[in-house]
């Protein structure tokens, strides 16, 4: 990890396409209790969490190694909302309904 113990989005952004371990370390540290709590207050448990977040990282690392996304928001907060679509596809799925959220 750096001296900092902090990235900027860019060095964030290269580290996923370069699967560097340090910055990976740093986005699960960063990004993953806002994905948890919305999982476990909405019908899931810890393991729905990991796997709802893992999945969100897949889909961020596939799309950044094709060159196909632009972001316009920080890494933390595209990976809190593909989570949360994730989740609310996996909730309709189980036939439960998501509080606190208006679609």
């Amino acid at each position: 990890m750096n001296k900092n113990n902090s990235y900027t989005e860019k060095e964030i952004i290269n580290g996923i396409i370069t699967e560097n371990n340090d910055v990976l370390l740093y986005i699960y540290k960063n990004s993953f209790r806002p994905v948890r709590h919305l999982i476990t207050t909405n019908s899931g448990n810890e393991e729905d969490a990991r796997d709802i977040f893992q999945e969100a990282l897949i889909i961020l690392y596939k799309k950044l190694k094709s060159n196909n996304l632009k972001l316009y928001c920080s890494v933390c907060t595209f990976i809190y909302s593909i989570a949360r679509l994730l989740w609310l596809k996996e909730l309709k799925i189980r036939g439960k309904e998501v509080t606190g959220y208006n679609d």
